[in-house]
C-alpha cells in the first residue's frame, strides 16, 4: 500500500474520531443545561453535572477505542497480508511480480503457521509440475527459525540428485534488507510413502526392494556430504506411481561433526527413533537415519508401524520387547545412565522372531531387517553395507557406491541477527538467477552403464521420468524375486491427491519430551 494511500486513510480515522468526540461532548453539554435549567436545587444541579460530565467522558473513551480498533485493522504498508488470507489469485500477483510469466499457480496443497505450499506449473521448464513454497515474515520472528530455514535451502542447494528433492528456485524481493516473505521452488512428487501405507494397496516384495535401494542410496549421498538427515520417516520419503522415490524435508538435518544445540533427542517422529535418540544420548550418528529406514522396512513387510509407544519410556519398552533385551556391554553404550539403568531392571526379554512376525517375507528381507535394527549403533549395519546386501543385489550398481559429495558446511556464527539471514537467503536467490541449480560438488563418481528399466509409470497417473540416465531400477531379475506375483507387470503405485514435497506444512518445533515420562521414576 502507498504512502499515499496510508495518509488519506489516517486523515479520514482522524476526522472520524474528531466528529464523534464532539458529537458526544456536544449531546452531553446540551442534556446537563437542559437539567440544570429545570432543576432548582443546586446540589442536585452539581450532582447531574457530574453525571453527565461523565457520560461524556465515556462516550469518548469508546469512540476512541473503536477508531484505533479500525486502525489496527488496516494493513501496513510494510506488512503484506498474511498467507493465510490472501487467495490464489493475490499469490499469483505477487509472484508474477517476481518471475513474470513464469509459474502457473493451480492450486494450495499445504499451509502452516509459517507459510503455505503450492502446486504449480513452470513454464520455462517444459510445463512441468513444481511446488512453490511460500515462506511468511513470521519466519523472521525468531533468529533460531530462520537459520533453519536457511540451512535447508542451502542444504537442498547443495544435493543435485535424483533420489533427493531438489531445489529449483529461490524468489525474493529485490531489497535484501527489507524483505519480509520469500518463495522456494522444489520438485513435486505424486504422493508419500505414508499415503502408499495407509491406502492398503498391496506392495510386492519387488516394491519393497526398489523403494528401499533407492531410499539407501539417498542417504548414502547424504552422509558422504557429512549430514545426517534425523527425521527419516513414511512422510519424508516420497514416491511417484512408477515407484521413483525422493527424500524430503532436511528441516532437522545436520551436520555430523556438529555437537551444538542442534544434537538434541528431538529429532524425527517417536516411532523411528532409534535407542540411541530414546535413551537421551546426545551424540549420536549417521546410524540413526539406518535405524529410520529399518522401521520403513518393517512397516513395508507388515502394513504396520513397528514400535507405537506412547512416550519415550513406552518408546523403549517397546524397542525391547520386539528386538530382545541387548548385552550388558550394548547397554553400557548407549545413551545415558539412567535410560541404562531403566533397561536393566526390565528383565530379559528374548530375541526377536522375525519370521513369526513376518510370514511371507524372504529369507534375505528379514536378514536386512535384523541388521538395521540393532540396538547398539556400532554393530548396526551402515548404509553402504545395506545397499550391497543380497536382498538388493538386482538393484545394487557398483557406481553409486562412489559417490561422494564435497561436506556440507554451516557456519551458526556466521549469521549473528535476521540481517544477516535475509542477506544469505537472499545471496542464494541471486544465485539461482545467474546460475540455475548446481547442486553440491560430487568429488567422486564412477560411471558404468545404466542398468535396463522394468518400472513405468501407469498410463493414468504420468509422472516425470528420473533426468539422470544412471539411475538405478529393477531389472528383470528383480521382477521375478519372491512375492511378485505379476511378473510381467511393470512395477506401481496408486497415489491420491495434489502431489506432495519438502515440508508440506511448515510449522515450529514443539518439543514433544517435554511432559515426556523420564527413566528416574
Amino acid at each position: 500500500m502507498h504512502r499515499d494511500s496510508i495518509a488519506l486513510i489516517m486523515c479520514v480515522l482522524f476526522c472520524f474520531l474528531f466528529y464523534n468526540v464532539s458529537e458526544c461532548f456536544y449531546f452531553s453539554l446540551s442534556i446537563t443545561f437542559f437539567m440544570m435549567h429545570k432543576v432548582r436545587t443546586i446540589q442536585l444541579e452539581v450532582r447531574i453535572y457530574l453525571f453527565f460530565c461523565c457520560c461524556c467522558c465515556c462516550c469518548c473513551c469508546f469512540f476512541t477505542f473503536h477508531s484505533i480498533f479500525l486502525l489496527l485493522l488496516l494493513p501496513s504498508p510494510s506488512m503484506p497480508a498474511s498467507s493465510a488470507t490472501m487467495s490464489l489469485a493475490d499469490f499469483q500477483r505477487e509472484i508474477d511480480g517476481l518471475a513474470p510469466g513464469r509459474y502457473t499457480l493451480e492450486r494450495t496443497i499445504g499451509a502452516g503457521s509459517y507459510g503455505v505450499v503450492i502446486r504449480a506449473v513452470d513454464r520455462q521448464d517444459g510445463n512441468s509440475l513444481v511446488a512453490i513454497k511460500r515462506v511468511n515474515k513470521e519466519i523472521f520472528d525468531e533468529v533460531i527459525l530462520a537459520k533453519r530455514i536457511l540451512r535447508e535451502i542451502k542444504l537442498l542447494a547443495h544435493f543435485d540428485d535424483e533420489n533427493i528433492i531438489g531445489l529449483k528456485n529461490v524468489l525474493t524481493p529485490q531489497n535484501e534488507d527489507h524483505f519480509e516473505h520469500f518463495y522456494i521452488i522444489m520438485n513435486i512428487m505424486e504422493t508419500d510413502l505414508r499415503q502408499v501405507l495407509r491406502s492398503g494397496q498391496q506392495l510386492t516384495e519387488a516394491h519393497i526392494q526398489f523403494f528401499l535401494y533407492q531410499a539407501l542410496r539417498a542417504l548414502h549421498i547424504i552422509h558422504s556430504a557429512g549430514v545426517i538427515h534425523r527425521d527419516i520417516t513414511p512422510a519424508n520419503i516420497l514416491v511417484n506411481t512408477n515407484c521413483d522415490l525422493k527424500i524430503c524435508d532436511f528441516g532437522l538435518a545436520k551436520e555430523e561433526s556438529d555437537q551444538g544445540e542442534y544434537m538434541t533427542d528431538y529429532v524425527t517422529m517417536r516411532w523411528y527413533r532409534a535407542p540411541e535418540l530414546v535413551m537421551e544420548d546426545k551424540k549420536y550418528s549417521t546410524q540413526i537415519d539406518v535405524w529410520g529406514l529399518g522401521c520403513i522396512l518393517g512397516e513395508l513387510l507388515g502394513s504396520r508401524p513397528l514400535f507405537q509407544g506412547k512416550d519415550r519410556v513406552n518408546q523403549l519398552d517397546k524397542i525391547v520387547d520386539i528386538i530382545g533385551t541387548p548385552s550388558e556391554a550394548d547397554i553400557d553404550a548407549v545413551g545415558s545412565a539412567a535410560a541404562q539403568k531403566y533397561i536393566k531392571k526390565k528383565g530379559m526379554r528374548p530375541p526377536p522372531d522375525w519370521r513369526a512376525r513376518y510370514p511371507n517375507a524372504s529369507h534375505a528381507a528379514l536378514d536386512l531387517l535384523a541388521r538395521m535394527l540393532v540396538f547398539n549403533p556400532n554393530k548396526r549395519i551402515t548404509v553402504l553395507e545395506a545397499m550391497r546386501h543380497p536382498f538388493l543385489a538386482d538393484l545394487h550398481d557398483t557406481a553409486d557406491d562412489h559417490i561422494h559429495y564435497k561436506l556440507f558446511a554451516f557456519n551458526e556464527n556466521e549469521h549473528k541477527n535476521i540481517k544477516d539471514v535475509k542477506r544469505a537467503i537472499y545471496v542464494e536467490s541471486i544465485r539461482f538467477h545467474q546460475q540455475g541449480p548446481a547442486g553440491g560438488e560430487v568429488v567422486s563418481s564412477a560411471v558404468t552403464a545404466a542398468p535396463s528399466v522394468a518400472c513405468s509409470v501407469s498410463p493414468a497417473q504420468p509422472s516425470p521420468q528420473p533426468s539422470n540416465p544412471s539411475s538405478p531400477q529393477p531389472t528383470a531379475a528383480t521382477a521375478n524375486n519372491n512375492n511378485n506375483s505379476n511378473n510381467n507387470q511393470p512395477l506401481s503405485v496408486t497415489a491420491r491427491g495434489d502431489g506432495r514435497s519438502a515440508q508440506q506444512t511448515i510449522e515450529k518445533d514443539v518439543p514433544e519430551n517435554e511432559n515426556d515420562k523420564n527413566f528416574d521414576r
